[in-house]
């Protein structure tokens, strides 16, 4: 009950964030509005090619199509290139001077600290900064576009922007123009936007991961930002572990729990599925409706066949209390394989929601079968 009541206190706490936080959630629903593109050899002419690589750093590298008019700022990118958990501008373009606020192209970093999506972290970016998402569109699991609305000293400024994840660090790229100025300058920006390019291509995992295996049978990744437990092991017929998303204070903010059970002493699938659903209620917890069915996680190729559901939940002592329930199941070798994560809902608490969420993804995909030895043995 522990972690029930902590995560309790904590959605309580972000109780009017979340109700701010799902109404961005369903507003990524709305896709970018369309603009007249402008004809590429008209955009060629009219613009001039940027090839940058800041700070001699691969990773950093871009390319940019911006108006000819415009200037580079020369002194803006005068940060050190090293460890940053906030947004650093290293390139900043400048617009004609004018009677409105002069348009800009800027580009920004940072490192990330843990797992995420690009469209994650772009609405906690919208989220912490009280912008207004007008628009998005998402190229895959880490670039996402977006089109916002935000205020700078009583100006308000359409913003085209792209972020994405290269290696472990975030790039965003942002084309904001006058409110008063798009109408007339909005395919010039859509088209400089889409010519931005990173020129390196690095996907990796952001957090150091810490191997656990159980016996020769299984193995899973997991975060050595989170803590494990794992109980002594008397049988091979059903085993388990746990990773605790801890905080400083060894508060927990979302847990997940893998247990690998044999087909041996099940006396069906569908009746050790209820059975494991049931078991939450003896964690204080009321699983509720099915939210969705996700297909976009990566299962082992070796696994037999697997899939994933996410379920709202509730806490018995208080049903005010949002949760989300992710259960993967697979099977491999004669073991059933049940991956679960508890988590506060996206609408109580968007960026642990976040972090958990896809953090869980990586743990997902790491779960491996083993040698068939020990079994057949």
């Amino acid at each position: 009950m522990a972690l029930i009541g902590f995560l309790s206190l904590l959605s309580c706490v972000f109780s009017f964030s979340g109700a701010w936080a799902q109404e961005l959630v369903e507003s990524f629903n709305t896709p970018l509005p369309v603009i007249e593109e402008m004809d590429p050899a008209a955009f060629e002419q009219a613009t001039t090619l940027y090839d940058e690589i800041p700070f001699g750093n691969e990773l950093l590298s871009y390319s940019v199509r911006l108006p000819k008019e415009w200037k580079k700022d020369e002194k803006s990118g005068q940060i050190s290139s090293s460890d940053s958990h906030l947004l650093a501008e290293i390139a900043r373009y400048n617009g004609p001077v004018g009677l409105e606020a002069r348009s800009r192209f800027t580009v920004d970093i940072l490192d990330l600290k843990y797992q995420v999506s690009a469209q994650q972290w772009i609405l906690q970016h919208v989220l912490a900064n009280g912008y207004n998402l007008q628009g998005i569109r998402v190229h895959n699991t880490r670039k996402v576009e977006v089109l916002l609305v935000t205020v700078e000293k009583d100006a308000s400024y359409i913003v085209r922007a792209v972020a994405q994840i290269n290696g472990k660090k975030m790039i965003f790229a942002q084309y904001a123009i006058s409110d008063t100025n798009w109408a007339t300058e909005q395919g010039m920006q859509a088209a400089a936007i889409n010519s931005f390019a990173l020129k390196t291509d690095k996907k990796e995992i952001i957090e150091d991961m810490l191997l656990f295996q159980f016996l020769d049978i299984a193995e899973f990744m997991y975060p050595a930002s989170w803590t494990l437990r794992a109980p002594p092991l008397n049988s091979i017929d059903r085993m388990s572990a746990k990773v605790s998303n801890m905080n400083e204070d060894q508060s927990v903010n979302g847990q997940m729990e893998m247990d690998l059970v044999s087909s041996d002493v099940t006396k069906s699938l569908s009746d050790e599925i209820e059975n494991y659903k049931s078991a939450f209620s003896k964690k204080g917890l009321i699983l509720g409706e099915e939210i969705e069915k996700r297909d976009d996680f990566k299962f082992n190729e070796n696994m037999e066949f697997a899939f994933l559901n996410v379920y709202a939940a509730t806490d018995k002592e208080s049903k005010m209390v949002d949760y989300e329930v992710w259960i993967a199941m697979m099977s491999a070798n004669g073991f059933y394989y049940f991956v679960t994560l508890l988590t506060p809902a996206r609408n109580a608490d968007f960026f642990v929601w976040s972090r958990n969420t896809e953090t869980y993804r990586v743990v997902v995909e790491s779960v491996k079968p083993l040698e068939e030895s020990l079994v057949e043995d």
